[in-house]
């Protein structure tokens, strides 16, 4: 009968030490997914400079999607001018 006590005991242990990790990962989640859509801390002459770039300074998502998306509008540039120049 101890044995029985002993064996449910570590059993219920282990779902709690489960449910506490499960906690602890998901405030981590919880934390790293509102840092990435929380509005950033642009100083005005930086904000300045990024929306001349045509970079969205909203949060941290838009500012990286808008990014990308200069930096592909900018390869594609740079591909037609050296097929232009290949052209000649």
């Amino acid at each position: 009968m101890k044995e029985n006590m002993i064996k449910e005991s570590k059993r219920g242990f282990t779902y709690i030490g489960l449910l506490l990790v499960l906690a602890i990962i998901l405030f981590f989640v919880y934390k790293v997914i509102n840092l990435y859509f929380k509005q950033t801390a642009v100083n005005k002459e930086t904000g300045k400079v990024l929306l001349e770039q045509n970079i969205d300074t909203r949060n941290y998502k838009t500012i990286i999607d808008s990014t990308r998306e200069q930096i592909k509008d900018i390869q594609t540039q740079r591909m037609k001018e050296l097929e232009s120049t290949q052209r000649y």
